[in-house]
């Protein structure tokens, strides 16, 4: 070939050096599959193309599991659980396979801090060793009796993670400060951090709970992410998986029906089949070949100061004990006072709410009972404990609030006054509330409230109380009803609360309030005032109470003539419980033109000497045709 003809062609060579090079540096998703003495590990791209070996596993490790890249040496290590549990490592091209140490117990991870110790499970403890398997120290032993899952290693803010006794734990680096993160947990098998998202994601392995889910760092807004049977109660085999914010995609193995490895977005979206098993073997451990995602410093607040600074500091607080700062939780220790609170008991048979097959003899609804004393009840959320069984697809149960029909035994399901869509969580031996807003104004009376599927997908189970009050109700698809112990539930009070929020301008009506400021203000005046204008940003009445209302005519006008319609008792004294009623008034036949109309209405109590004391939340009311 001449030098003419061999000029361009080297150009296009020389093209292609830097594209192979970068190609080469792509991302790899390395794995591992079992089969009885076959056991293999195989890397491919994110895309599932260009699948090779890139050593070859002894025939005798024959269940690898739980496989993580170590950058700082350069080695894969995994837990492997023929015959002998042990944990193994090896270079990138299989050089040096050893045996690092071997355990009593179940075998789990390991993971490698920053130092390159390894942190590991061995039955129900986990353990902590040096590099070469020497020095090994226990960090925590579960109550569980049956092996802990894998655990996850942050090296940036020094924490080691593990499933354990339904939650997820998180304890310093040698195992103190010990931290509840998750709860409602069955098994967590696997988990993955995401400390710049605020989030923790893990795989729950109980048999009828398979799934990848992830909450706040906080344990709050628990979400399944992936459920490959959503309409069964059985398990899809999840065993490993990875998260790749960056890339918006999370990459898991699945060993039970399709033996594949499965790609999906961050929320679950567009599955896409990377890999499927052949020849016997199925998928188990899975990783990345760029290591284990590095974590930032963790800051919620965006101080500037890690969050365990501010924690050590007393620059922030943690009134929970959960190592998430206060100010970074929507909500981190409330006090709700409860006007009824059943309690909860795991241990005795839940009731059935759900389905638990297609046919309607097996679809049931709970109905929980309960009476309110004069005056009234102010009531603000709503708690429930029981477990998911089957998580359908993801929009659980409706709790609906009803009046007794008259007779004492049923509901009048033609009038809800407040509904709110719930989900339970997922472990049957552990108590887990589970709350949603529940505002009604309840004057006194038999009221009911009523749990019913959102799917026929959907199967759980209610728990029952511990208080010995009214009796609950079943009702089957097949109209036949039956009676039982009372459930957990427990009803919270609110400031202020009021039923119904819509009111006809054709047909006029009444809007209830109940007040309830609780009884350090007992027997003190209150103004029970409204606006039209919104809530935002209130009336300052001293340095630390600001009311919900904003001044228009309106407020004007009911400060110019209290207890004149359309409220009425609006100034007056609460009894000696701190509680009133009120009521605002709408005639028939009112103006059209007023549609869509919306008023706040909140309250202020008094001191002896007429200064503010107390400010209640506000409440809504629209005026419909």
């Amino acid at each position: 070939m001449s030098c003419t003809r061999l000029a361009p062609f080297a150009v296009a060579l020389a093209s292609l050096v830097p594209f192979a090079a970068h190609a080469h540096a792509q991302t790899q998703i390395v794995f591992t599959e079992y089969a009885f003495n076959n056991p293999k590990i195989k890397s491919m791209g994110l895309n599932g193309q260009n699948v090779f070996e890139p050593f070859t596993i002894p025939s005798s490790f024959w269940v690898p599991l739980d496989l993580t890249f170590d950058v700082a040496s350069g080695q894969y290590l995994w837990a492997d659980y023929a015959g002998t549990n042990r944990l193994l490592r090896a270079q990138s091209n299989g050089a040096g396979l050893t045996t690092i140490l071997t355990t009593s117990g179940s075998a789990r991870g390991p993971r490698v801090d920053a130092q390159g110790r390894l942190y590991y499970v061995d039955g129900n403890t986990l353990r902590r060793a040096n590099a070469n398997g020497s020095g090994v120290q226990v960090l925590f032993t579960a109550a569980q009796t049956f092996p802990l899952g894998c655990p996850l290693v942050d090296a940036t803010n020094g924490h080691v993670y593990v499933g354990a006794d339904g939650t997820i734990r998180r304890f310093d680096l040698d195992g103190s400060n010990a931290k509840t993160v998750v709860s409602g947990i069955s098994i967590a098998r696997t988990l993955q951090l995401d400390v710049a998202n605020g989030l923790i994601y893990w795989i729950d392995t109980d048999t009828i709970t398979d799934h990848i889910a992830r909450a706040r760092l906080d344990g709050t807004e628990p979400t399944v992410v992936v459920d490959n049977t959503p309409a069964f109660v059985q398990s899809p085999g999840m065993n490993s998986f990875v998260i790749d914010p960056a890339n918006d995609l999370i990459v898991y193995s699945d060993d039970l029906f399709a033996d594949h490895i499965v790609r999906t977005q961050l929320d679950g979206s567009n599955p896409v089949v990377l890999y499927t098993s052949t020849g016997g073997l199925s998928p188990s451990g899975l990783t990345l070949d760029s290591g284990p995602m590095v974590q930032p410093v963790a800051d919620c607040n965006g101080n500037g100061i890690a969050d365990g600074v501010d924690l050590a500091n007393g620059t922030s607080q943690d009134c929970n004990a959960n190592g998430y700062p206060d100010e970074c939780e929507l909500d981190p220790c409330p006090t709700p006072t409860y006007f009824l609170d059943h309690g909860s008991n795991p241990v005795p048979p839940s009731r059935t709410l759900g389905c638990s097959s297609t046919t309607p003899n097996t679809c049931f609804e709970v109905f929980q009972p309960f009476d309110v004393p004069a005056p009234g009840v102010s009531l603000g959320s709503i708690e429930l404990d029981g477990w998911t069984a089957n998580y359908g697809f993801g929009s659980g149960f409706t709790a609906t609030l009803f009046p007794d029909d008259g007779s004492g035994q049923f509901p009048n399901e033609s009038a809800p006054i407040v509904d709110a869509a719930m989900q339970f969580r997922f472990n049957p031996n552990t108590i887990n509330w589970v709350k949603a807003d529940f505002s009604a104004a309840l004057l006194p009376g038999r009221y009911w409230v009523r749990m019913t599927g959102n799917e026929p997908a959907y199967h759980a189970g209610v728990n029952v109380g511990t208080s010995g009050l009214l009796q609950s109700k079943q009702r089957s698809g097949l109209g036949n009803w039956f009676t039982g112990s009372p459930i957990a539930m427990r009803l919270a009070t609110a400031p202020l609360a009021a039923s119904p929020v819509e009111l006809s301008l054709g047909a006029g009506g009444i809007q209830d309030f109940v007040l309830d400021a609780g009884l350090q203000h007992a027997n003190k005046t209150y103004w029970l005032l409204g606006c039209v204008t919104g809530t935002s940003p209130g009336l300052p009445l001293n340095p630390v109470l600001t009311l919900p209302l904003n001044y228009d005519a309106y407020l004007l006008l009911l400060l110019q003539n209290p207890n004149a319609p359309p409220l009425l008792n609006a100034y007056a004294t609460l009894d000696g419980n701190g509680k009133s009623i009120a009521q605002f008034t709408l005639p028939a036949v009112s103006p059209p033109i007023l549609a869509g109309l919306t008023f706040h209405h909140a309250y202020v109590a008094l001191s002896p000497s007429n200064a503010p004391e107390f400010v209640s939340n506000a409440v809504q009311l629209v005026l419909v045709p």
